[in-house]
């Protein structure tokens, strides 16, 4: 289980951290958010839709369609397309708000980012390390395209242009899943828009978040079949594994190459 806790000179002086590039820690996140910025290349390779959270709509990727499941981490913690959401690509950092504090903080996941033969948090002279400087700056970054996205989203939502999307998707077994919870921009309300709406959110920019978010539909078919491809490979595993114990007392091995589904 994750354990963020602040980095400090005085908690993490004499430690060291280390980013695995495994996305084991995303095993179970059905999305992830993105932000504007990066969402030319989110949206090539996946279904980009808007979620409630609290009082606001998010943007995010969708990675499955069932909570607790991240189809784009295979079996060895690996992720299988061309672009990862910059917040998993910043783990085992990230900013938070923490007890006491208006400001965002820069926190790690204890659990799995420390290592002893890891990098180290501060140099001789108690400054941050480059390294560890580069998370930051990504963070920055992360939070910087946020803040601009959630402003965007709110234009878009005034505008009255984002619209539950019904969503079905026909899983593994051949049945047919629904997914509730996910918004989309309305196609239909953007161009009926009036003149001066309609520059107000060019001005924002956000006709191009817009129009990407609704290309980014036509990906949702990956979650269908990479959702086959993790049956194909978990049925596949059973039977191997069954065959490590076959009854003339001869071993098998493991062998699945993930790569033969990336990109």
């Amino acid at each position: 289980m994750a354990s963020f806790v602040p980095v400090s000179r005085d908690r993490h002086a004499d430690k060291r951290w280390i980013s695995t590039g495994r996305y084991d820690f995303a095993r179970t996140m059905a999305v992830a958010p993105v932000s504007g910025d990066e969402l030319s290349l989110a949206s090539r390779e996946m279904a980009c839709a808007f979620i409630r959270t609290e009082d606001r709509l998010t943007l995010v990727a969708v990675l499955g369609f069932k909570p607790g499941m991240n189809l784009f981490v295979t079996p060895d913690g690996r992720w299988i397309s061309h672009y990862t959401p910059a917040v998993l690509r910043a783990y085992p950092f990230r900013f938070a708000r923490v007890q006491d504090h208006d400001n965002l903080a820069l926190v790690i996941d204890e659990e799995t980012g420390l290592s002893s033969d890891g990098e180290p948090f501060f140099g001789d002279d108690g400054n941050p390390t480059p390294r560890l400087s580069q998370f930051v700056e990504l963070l920055t970054k992360i939070e910087q395209g946020r803040q601009k996205t959630d402003e965007v989203i709110k234009a878009l939502n005034e505008a009255g242009v984002i619209e539950e999307w019904p969503l079905t998707i026909r899983s593994d077994e051949g049945t047919q899943q629904k997914m509730a919870g996910l918004y989309r921009v309305s196609e239909a309300k953007l161009n009926e828009l009036d003149d001066e709406t309609f520059l107000k959110l060019r001005r924002l920019q956000a006709l191009p978040i817009a129009y990407m978010q609704l290309l980014s539909m036509r990906n949702i078919d990956t979650l269908g079949k990479l959702a086959k491809v993790h049956g194909d490979v978990t049925r596949k595993q059973a039977q191997e594994a069954a065959e490590l114990f076959p009854e003339d007392g001869k071993t098998g091995e493991l062998d699945i190459d993930w790569s033969q589904f990336k990109g």
